[in-house]
């Protein structure tokens, strides 16, 4: 495929992904009430049993139409993540060997576990993108455009990143919520660099294998 087809595959992939979250979004606006309701019930529960008024209240006309929607988009971006994963490996598997796609498929697809995971209770979809950040260290290691020493030996310039990536998604301003995402982020950066080291080891030990029985 030339450059301009490459263009016209993405633009086409991207499309279908837009179209997925768009659908799935309209879908969630009906399902968005009842889990508003869903979580406004524990804390309805608890002001009442403290003897305050239980009744929630916005402080803006348009606060609930607000909620609502993200909440659609939120819940959309959920339904639609096996469409959206989908395209992105449409678009990436012709490049890759045999091989290579056997061995990219179920890290790839476990990107919806980990996004969901990412965003259970719908606390940011930020969070959510945080998650995917092993499956980005694996797809730069196993396409070598970084390497898992590279990224041991810049682990601090990984950590000041992660440092102000922390500070952006954190949901509330206070400084231990977001060392506990800072500790998160960390911990999937070495898992990531962990699965590409070994995955990097396991293809070099096929291809010497490959080389070795052609030698013979």
């Amino acid at each position: 495929m030339t450059f301009f087809e490459h263009l016209i595959e993405l633009r086409k992939r991207i499309i279908n992904s837009l179209i997925a979250i768009a659908v799935c979004a309209a879908g969630a606006w009906f399902l968005a009430p009842k889990v508003v309701d869903v979580i406004a019930k524990p804390i309805q529960v608890a002001l009442k049993a403290h003897g305050y008024d239980s009744q929630l209240i916005y402080t803006a006309p348009t606060d609930y139409l607000g909620l609502l929607i993200k909440l659609s988009i939120y819940i959309g971006l959920v339904l639609a993540s096996p469409v959206v994963v989908y395209q992105v490996w449409m678009f990436v598997a012709p490049a890759l060997y045999k091989r290579e796609r056997s061995a990219v498929t179920g890290f790839v697809f476990s990107t919806v576990i980990l996004f969901v995971g990412g965003i259970v209770l719908l606390v940011l979809v930020a969070l959510g993108l945080v998650f995917e950040l092993p499956v980005l260290i694996f797809l730069l290691c196993y396409f070598e455009i970084v390497t898992p020493k590279f990224l041991v030996k810049n682990t601090k310039y990984a950590v000041l990143a992660i440092t102000v990536v922390a500070a952006i998604v954190t949901p509330t301003p206070d400084a231990l919520t977001m060392l506990l995402v800072m500790g998160v982020m960390l911990a999937l950066y070495f898992l990531g660099v962990g699965i590409s080291w070994l995955a990097l080891r396991n293809r070099a030990k096929r291809a010497a294998a490959t080389t070795a029985a052609q030698g013979a």
